[in-house]
């Protein structure tokens, strides 16, 4: 081998180590790469309150606006409304990155002065490889997608998975572990 190459050879494999330690001190989650393939027979769901019915309908006619060539083109919602909260079901599925962006949404919609409302949103659904689970052991696991309490970012959600939590950042879409689930409390009676 040329001598030339040894700094250069050493410099790279350093860069490599640092870059590894990294990775290993700041755990996240990536997609496994799984395509989203869409289930008719799922049993997602998200659970609103805080919104009537005609606010409700013009937010979620917003949304699928925004993520036309994303969502079925025929009915990529049904609602459902209970005495004091709306179930919102997926006829045709939907995909991971839209559940979470929706959730969000219904808690922060464009055009709506959100300002001494108590608005509540929460995802259910069992986790699929298409969601960048830790490991595939979570893969047929219920999950709750929620924006957490004192949210000052408007663009993340949180997901609980059991007594564990993750912080979901719509800049990387990755899933990082929160020692804290953040639960706002006008979530906990949404079932």
């Amino acid at each position: 081998m040329d001598a030339r190459w040894v700094p250069v050879g050493l410099v790279v494999l350093l860069a490599a180590a640092g870059l590894l330690v990294v990775l290993l001190r700041q755990p996240t989650y990536v997609a496994t790469g799984s395509l989203f393939i869409p289930n008719p027979a799922n049993a997602t769901v998200v659970i609103c309150r805080g919104w009537d019915e005609a606010e409700l309908s013009k937010i979620l006619a917003d949304f699928a606006r925004s993520y036309k060539n994303r969502l079925p083109s025929a009915q990529p919602f049904s609602v459902e409304r209970q005495p004091d909260q709306f179930r919102i079901r997926f006829p045709a599925d939907i995909a991971p990155p839209l559940l979470s962006f929706l959730v969000n949404y219904l808690q922060y919609p464009k055009d709506f002065d959100v300002t001494n409302r108590q608005i509540a949103a929460v995802g259910i659904v069992t986790l699929t490889n298409a969601f960048p689970v830790p490991r595939d052991d979570y893969v047929g696991k219920e999950a709750r997608i929620y924006v957490p309490s004192n949210d000052h970012t408007y663009d993340e959600v949180y997901i609980a998975v059991g007594s564990e939590y993750f912080r979901e950042s719509f800049t990387n879409m990755v899933w990082k572990p929160s020692p804290d689930g953040r639960i706002p409390d006008a979530i906990n009676g949404l079932q």
